[in-house]
């Protein structure tokens, strides 16, 4: 999705349907984020475009598996919102004899804003004051108790409509 011939195919179909190629090219970008794993843990990143700060963040775990009956080493979900990302962590543990496989899938729906309209938007209720300065875990879960989450503690960071500005550039 991060090849220039994709997007460029999938930014016509979105222009010729009357949407901004510009938003398409943002969230191609950003829709499937790097990982590192190191062992049972595996680390994902999703950045915010320069410029743009966190603004809320929404988890919906789809299906999660353990390959253990032991709850100590059900599968785990974390995720943090910080000022220039948002972290999620996954700990699937290695099967023992006899055991199945651990899995976690799950849709991320992240939003970020513009430094300048920040301020702006979270007086509105759109954005979430969390995460402003430091990290804030809003998500961990472990086993089959996983259900959405929405920065803030699974309440909806905000109720009210942005008015949407410009598309970021350099996509």
């Amino acid at each position: 999705m991060k090849q220039r011939s994709v997007q460029d195919v999938v930014t016509s179909i979105a222009a010729g349907m009357g949407m901004n190629p510009a938003y398409v090219k943002v969230g191609l970008s950003m829709a499937f984020p790097p990982s590192r794993v190191e062992g049972e843990d595996t680390y994902y990143e999703v950045t915010y475009p320069p410029g743009y700060r966190y603004c809320s963040a929404s988890i919906n775990i789809i299906s999660i598996m353990s390959a253990s009956d032991d709850p100590g080493r059900g599968t785990l979900v974390a995720a943090s919102a910080q000022p220039t990302l948002l972290s999620i962590y996954t700990w699937t543990g290695s099967p023992h004899a006899g055991e199945g496989q651990s899995s976690a899938e799950g849709w991320a729906k992240v939003t970020s804003i513009q430094r300048k309209y920040y301020e702006e938007f979270k007086n509105k209720g759109v954005c979430s004051s969390k995460g402003e300065s430091e990290t804030r875990e809003f998500m961990r879960c472990r086993g089959h108790d996983c259900s959405e989450a929405h920065e803030g503690g699974n309440v909806v960071a905000g109720n009210a409509e942005p008015a949407l500005k410009d598309p970021p550039s350099g996509y």
